[in-house]
């Protein structure tokens, strides 16, 4: 079933998949596979009173009142949608506007084991010659804005698992409209994702000789988490091994990103970033510059003419270069040529 979400007249409209042409039917075919196999996605649990949850629950013992509930599933969704967008109009910020695409698949191998999958697409408007009159279609290339996949066997919820395509995860889709709450917080994914990472750098990086593609891989690591509000698996990988070169040409990078991969089921694809928990995992050493002076380094920083380096004067004396962002710091030690 297809939910067209018009905010601007408060209406839901449906549309039944069943009487759609060919090419379309491929093209939603192919996105409920794509929603299906996402990979980036956070795993989350009913809340004690899910009103699509019991509904569905309810579908699965009686397949007849699919038909019943799935229009009244689309306008649990307007409805949170025009609250959000009356909190957020303040902040020149609007609620992305799309089609409800829902599908319930009953497995054939068992009648008992079904998947309720909701994805939020992107529509367009036309002028349907056939009646003169403004229309609502499913465009070529669908977008896929947020999606959830239910699995639910023997009337029992299995997994839940969300995936959300902007910066953050949006909480009226998976609070406010399904009712589900994360199996784990923002603050054990961050923490997690940290070690794991750090520990598969590490494990193939030992040795003075991989020193560098140590420093530089922690390095791309922690710009990525310190860059984005929400991690994303895939973009985390890109930005940790895309376009790198090897400093020493030896070392396995395939066997840092199996490992990876091999423990990332210990934490979500997809989740928010807890910076105070990502200061917390970026290891530092403390140095003594001299004249009571220290500094804490964070251990993936390397040489770099634009943030720090070091130096020696003709007079022996060795300087550490520093980029100032702290303005009070820079005001404090500034040497102001009085001529």
């Amino acid at each position: 079933m297809d939910n067209y979400i018009d905010r601007e007249n408060d209406l839901a409209t449906s549309k039944d998949l069943s009487k759609i042409d060919k090419q379309t039917k491929n093209n939603i075919n192919e996105i409920i596979s794509k929603v299906y196999h996402h990979e980036n996605c956070r795993e989350y649990i009913p809340q004690k009173a899910s009103f699509v949850i019991e509904k569905i629950l309810e579908i699965t013992r009686d397949i007849s009142l699919w038909n019943k509930y799935v229009d009244q599933f689309a306008n649990k969704l307007l409805e949170k949608e025009i609250t959000k967008q009356k909190e957020i109009t303040k902040r020149f910020s609007n609620v992305t506007k799309g089609s409800l695409l829902q599908v319930l698949y009953q497995d054939k191998s068992d009648n008992e084991n079904f998947y309720y999958i909701v994805t939020k697409i992107n529509h367009f408007k036309f002028i349907s010659e056939s009646r003169l009159q403004m229309d609502v279609g499913i465009p070529e290339i669908i977008k896929v804005y947020k999606s959830a996949v239910i699995n639910i066997n023997k009337n029992k919820i299995v997994s839940s698992k969300l995936y959300d395509n902007g910066t953050t995860v949006r909480k009226y889709w998976w609070n406010d409209f399904l009712e589900l709450n994360p199996v784990v917080n923002d603050t054990l994914n961050t923490n997690s994702v940290c070690k794991i990472v750090r520990s598969s750098i590490l494990k193939f990086t030992k040795g003075s000789e991989r020193d560098l593609d140590r420093k530089s891989l922690f390095g791309r690591f922690h710009s990525y988490m310190d860059s984005c509000s929400t991690y994303n698996y895939t973009e985390m990988m890109k930005a940790l091994f895309g376009n790198y070169i090897n400093h020493n040409p030896k070392l396995n990078l395939d066997g840092i990103k199996n490992d990876i991969k091999k423990e990332n089921g210990k934490f979500d694809k997809q989740f928010d970033v807890d910076k105070k928990e990502l200061r917390k995992q970026t290891a530092k050493q403390t140095f003594n510059i001299g004249n009571s002076i220290s500094a804490k380094i964070p251990d993936y920083l390397t040489p770099d003419k634009e943030i720090i380096f070091a130096y020696e004067k003709d007079d022996g004396g060795k300087y550490l270069h520093l980029k100032l962002e702290n303005e009070k710091l820079y005001n404090r030690f500034v040497i102001y040529d009085e001529n």
